[in-house]
């Protein structure tokens, strides 16, 4: 098809031509192909979300509406022009439906939520309370009808009739992510065809018909005809959709059958590796991002450490069998040895956290820093003064050296380390003795029992002193000068401390008077103590704990402060070990409910974390002073023939395993003991490391020859549990523990009122508007800047070529279209139909003249031409957005961004 050819003064013809070639008329099968990509998309994800549970619902009711939607919006999809107004038509009577239903589809929320929440943690606990079993069936059914006529309306549409992987994706993804992020395989097939769909509508939708003026523009040379060269670039959409589907089956079905044919199986370290990264990915939670990250790039040999100390976001506790810490003994040690990372101070929304810094601007704490004596030093010091050099063996001091494996932030310390004056303290939490980047700790220690033992044992007696008796000269004039400052001297050089020191003579105690400083410091430091850590939040959570274990935590054991505590504490211990359950997968929390309210009184299953995190409420019920510890454990066991070295040491690889969560409580005149409430910790041994559900635990009674000496020795001693593997039906005798084991904990809940939820619905109905509101204004953002960048960037003739196309979008949206005209001749329309209107007179066959001297001349446009062709295509945009409708103005700014 030749339209007009003309010649120059050199003799060469240029001709404006169109040359087609056309083959034999096919049939156009564009139409059912989307149709059948669409079907697939929608029937693929249906199955897959309800094969991953086993929800009730009437099957019948909900395959019915399926197949009455899919006719509809089909048929709707297939009309063309008449499509997209047919379809926005139906939504008012979407949203009109949903406002008359409203109830029951909330209520089917919840009813699906359960369904989902008690398969993905493996419980029998719902999330929503109180819901009737007999209306189960009807919501559920309700939600799943407009959950379906809500999909066919978005996949059909923009499938068939303007391809678009968006709207489809957006809608699609998250109903198959419900049961991926919690772990719940896809069927096989349904996920392969849902896969399928997704490549195919991206294929569909990135490939296009039509004419591009990326590049530089010519012509093709035949003879002595030049033809301008138009860029092209061809698409057959639906075909290449039906193309990705067909491969994709290919590929898997050829896959399977030879991996079947030659019985592949992944070697063990690919498994390893590949369930780390399946388990990070899983218990990926946007609640908990940092730690999240933390574990996905850790599972993929990248290292970005984060620890919150939140509660219950993990379903279950898997460890990687490495070695964490290498722990150096001088001697071995006959009590449980534990080796402290962090300590928590407040409990609250689901998480342990520390104390407000404005806490510590208390003077007591500079008076620490001024005599170098700390909490963390008191067990040391104490133990020392009560029992010198080789008065009992057991108390001797043991030196030990930790190098860590783990974070270079952390620091590790055991309890009743010897200050050698290195040490560097975080208020009354830690301290360390490592150096600035080294992983290596080295402590000389002694176990903090004996002091418990002497003071529990002993009569809280007022005892007098006279600070100028102290033989100590050091120790004297120390102990003078807090005197003195803080006003404890009664008259004279006298003062009293509130606790007996048995056994001693009064020449050894007046030769420690650093000593006698750490008592009066003691004395301070418990008020500080009983101020801050006896805090809990105030809400009916609580309230339904104290009532439950009310019997536990009013009763009086023994007049002796001590004794009574440490009873009380015990009889704690063995009610949450009665009444709970030992093991690593307890599901995660619901985060409408309270971590130790739902551990105690509803799930009953746990770890250390949940048992630590429980007792250390329960203490503070009762009026002990106690906070919340993690790190390692080493038991006595842990010191065999095997980890002693040929010097008599003894050098024990801890593993991750050993992390282990449990208590500090506080006992006047002592300080903080670790005290363990986790069943199945002792001295001797430590919990199995199973995940299957055992029985509660019932303790086994033995007799004692004294019952206050049984009671307070019980922190160190052990009491015998029985539990019965549910699996191998095999009893086997656990101990359970004197001191508890720390892990890191996850998860995040509250303890606040759940929202109703309407409110709820509101809320993640507004959050999914912001989002799809953010993405099209970041898509705008990215349009724009592209566009500003291509108008002035670059060679002139190409971007006065993109400036020709721009144009010519916008007189398309206006329904000014160049078919079949040489770009003078729509030039000459153009301004015959908007000149003056949209621009001035004259102004777009200017802009026309200036693109084809681009495209063609030798000479490229100047600047004032560029500047001129900037000018125009801005006025003519905003000039067509002005005239425009409300939802013309809409197109223009938000999904055509021509404005």
């Amino acid at each position: 098809m030749k339209k007009k050819a003309f010649q120059n003064n050199n003799g060469i013809i240029i001709c404006d031509s169109i040359t087609m070639s056309v083959k034999k008329k096919r049939a156009d099968l564009r139409k059912p192909e989307a149709v059948l990509i669409a079907l697939l998309g929608f029937v693929s994800v249906i199955m897959s979300f309800i094969k991953m549970f086993d929800f009730s619902f009437d099957r019948s009711k909900v395959f019915t509406s399926a197949l009455v939607f899919s006719v509809f919006y089909i048929s709707v999809s297939l009309m063309g022009k008449k499509s997209p107004w047919i379809v926005l038509s139906t939504l008012p009577a979407f949203v009109f439906a949903v406002y008359k239903n409203f109830t029951g589809i909330s209520l089917g929320f919840q009813y699906v939520y359960n369904v989902v929440y008690k398969t993905s943690y493996h419980t029998e606990i719902s999330y929503y309370k109180f819901l009737k079993p007999s209306q189960e069936n009807e919501c559920i059914t309700l939600l799943f009808i407009f959950t379906i006529w809500l999909l066919a309306l978005v996949i059909y549409f923009f499938t068939i009739n303007k391809p678009n992987p968006f709207l489809p994706l957006l809608a699609t993804f998250p109903i198959i992510e419900v049961g991926l992020y919690n772990g719940i395989e896809i069927p096989v097939f349904w996920g392969v065809m849902t896969v399928a769909y997704w490549l195919s509508l991206l294929s569909m939708s990135a490939i296009d018909t039509g004419e591009v003026t990326k590049g530089k523009g010519g012509f093709v040379r035949k003879g002595n005809l030049f033809f301008p060269k138009r860029q092209m670039k061809l698409k057959v959409t639906e075909k290449c959709g039906m193309l990705v589907i067909i491969s994709i089956l290919i590929i898997t079905a050829v896959t399977s059958a030879v991996i079947k044919i030659t019985d592949y199986k992944r070697s063990d370290s690919i498994n390893k590796k590949r369930t780390e990264i399946r388990d990070a990915v899983s218990s990926f939670s946007m609640e908990n991002f940092a730690e999240s990250v933390s574990k996905l790039t850790s599972a993929f040999g990248f290292t970005f450490n984060y620890e919150d100390h939140s509660l219950g976001n993990n379903d279950r506790l898997k460890f990687k069998n490495v070695t964490d810490l290498t722990v150096n003994f001088d001697k071995p040690v006959s009590s449980a040895v534990y080796i402290k990372d962090y300590t928590g101070s407040v409990y609250g929304e689901n998480k342990w956290d520390d104390l407000d810094q404005s806490v510590y601007s208390d003077k007591l704490f500079d008076d620490f820093k001024k005599y170098g004596i700390y909490p963390q030093d008191f067990s040391y010091i104490f133990n020392k003064f009560m029992f010198p050099p080789d008065y009992y063996t057991q108390f001797a001091e043991t030196s030990m050296k930790i190098t860590s494996k783990v974070s270079a932030r952390k620091i590790f310390s055991p309890y009743g380390a010897e200050n050698d004056g290195s040490f560097t303290y975080q208020y009354d939490r830690s301290y360390s003795c490592k150096k600035e980047g080294e992983n290596r700790f080295s402590y000389s220690f002694i176990n903090p029992n004996a002091r418990l033992v002497a003071i529990s044992m002993g009569e809280p007696i007022r005892n007098y002193y006279y600070a100028n008796n102290v033989t100590d000269a050091v120790g004297r004039e120390k102990l003078l000068s807090y005197c003195l400052e803080n006003g404890v001297f009664e008259y004279d050089d006298f003062f009293t401390l509130d606790y007996e020191i048995p056994d001693l003579t009064s020449e050894y105690i007046y030769s420690h008077g650093s000593t006698l400083v750490a008592e009066l410091l003691q004395k301070r430091y418990r008020d500080f103590v009983y101020e801050n850590y006896l805090q809990l939040p105030e809400n009916s959570n609580m309230d339904e704990i104290r009532e439950a274990y009310a019997d536990c935590l009013n009763a009086v054991y023994s007049e002796k402060p001590a004794v009574n505590a440490v009873t009380k504490l015990n009889t704690i211990r063995n009610r949450i070990c009665d009444t709970s359950e030992y093991t690593l997968s307890p599901g995660k929390t619901p985060s409408n409910r309270d971590f130790v309210n739902y551990f105690l009184l509803e799930n009953h299953k746990g770890y250390c974390i949940h048992y630590a995190t429980a007792g250390v409420v329960l203490a503070r019920m009762a009026g002990i002073p106690a906070r919340y510890a993690t790190g390692y454990v080493i038991v006595s066991s842990d010191f065999s023939d095997e980890n002693k070295n040929p010097d008599g040491s003894y050098t024990i690889d801890v593993k991750d395993n050993r992390s282990h969560a449990w208590a500090e409580v506080y006992l006047d005149g002592y300080g903080w003991v670790p005290f363990e409430f986790t069943a199945g910790y002792s001295d001797d041994s430590v919990a199995p490391l199973t995940t299957t559900a055992t029985t509660a635990p019932q303790p086994v009674t033995t007799a004692s020859s004294s019952q206050s000496h049984a009671t307070v020795t019980s922190i160190h001693t052990q009491t015998s549990y029985v539990r019965k593997n549910t699996l191998s039906e095999s009893t086997t005798t656990e101990t359970a523990v004197s001191a508890l084991m720390p892990v890191s904990p996850k998860g995040k809940g509250g303890t606040h009122k759940p929202l109703p939820d309407s409110v709820k619905i509101i809320i993640n109905t507004f959050l999914v508007l912001l989002t799809l509101t953010s993405i099209v204004l970041l898509r705008r953002h990215l349009i724009i800047r592209r566009r500003k960048y291509l108008f002035s960037n670059g060679k002139a003739e190409t971007r006065a070529g993109y400036m020709y196309s721009y144009a010519e979008k916008l007189l398309s949206s206006i329904s000014l279209q160049n078919t079949d005209r040489k770009f003078t001749d729509f030039a000459e329309y153009t301004e015959k139909q908007c000149g003056g209107e949209y621009f001035n007179s004259g102004e777009f066959r200017k802009f026309t003249d200036i693109s084809l001297k681009a495209g063609f001349s030798p000479e490229p446009p100047d600047k004032s031409d560029m500047k001129f062709c900037k000018e125009f295509v801005d006025g003519l945009s905003d000039s067509i957005y002005q005239k425009s409708g409300f939802t013309q103005k809409i197109v223009m700014k938000l999904i055509t961004v021509l404005n």
